[in-house]
């Protein structure tokens, strides 16, 4: 079956933009060589963040294909990330034990927004999207925005009907057919979903 997972990184948020990056800071959540990639970075916060970001939608991802439980960054592993020419997309290989995701990155200068997806066809036939709702619920908004990007698809369907399970992994209540990752960070927030 195919599954996907989304993150969504406010790079100019002071939490997020004022963060250390200390060695000991990224030991903590980093491998070597991301470590290596990011310190060697000509923009050092928006690559610390891009890895973050695909490890989030990895975990995601994993997560909804019942290999890993509880988040544990430094066990899931950026291995490949490549930039598309001209362009703000990033294409990325994340790994954890035998499974590969495959992560797309998008990246602006205020934001940074992965989806990642155990098929690689699956990132290319994924819709998502990204809001700002400074002052408003981030939980509430980012189920607004998860049905307006599914409109008749699902126009008998209403926020209460997006719910999560015991491992906190979203779902459209009664529709299987359809998967769906939301994600939120100090005043945005990203839907996606894939027919499958």
């Amino acid at each position: 079956m195919i599954f996907i997972g989304n993150d969504i990184v406010h790079l100019k948020h002071p939490a997020n933009s004022g963060v250390n990056p200390s060695e000991r800071y990224l030991s903590k959540s980093y491998t070597q060589a991301e470590q290596q990639s990011i310190m060697t970075s000509i923009k050092i916060i928006p690559e610390l963040w891009k890895f973050w970001s695909c490890k989030e939608a990895a975990f995601k991802t994993l997560q909804k294909m019942g290999v890993v439980s509880f988040y544990e960054p430094k066990n899931i592993e950026v291995v490949s990330s490549n930039r598309e020419v001209g362009s703000p997309n990033f294409f990325g290989i994340v790994t954890y034990e035998n499974h590969i995701i495959y992560t797309h990155s998008y990246i602006q200068d205020d934001f940074i927004l992965t989806l990642g997806c155990n098929c690689k066809d699956g990132l290319a036939s994924s819709i998502w999207s990204i809001e700002s709702c400074s002052d408003y619920d981030e939980s509430r908004r980012v189920r607004e925005s998860l049905l307006n990007i599914l409109g008749t698809t699902v126009s008998n369907y209403s926020i209460e009907d997006i719910k999560k399970n015991e491992q906190n992994i979203p779902f459209l209540g009664g529709l299987s057919s359809i998967d769906i990752s939301l994600s939120h960070d100090y005043g945005l927030v990203s839907a996606a979903y894939l027919h499958r």
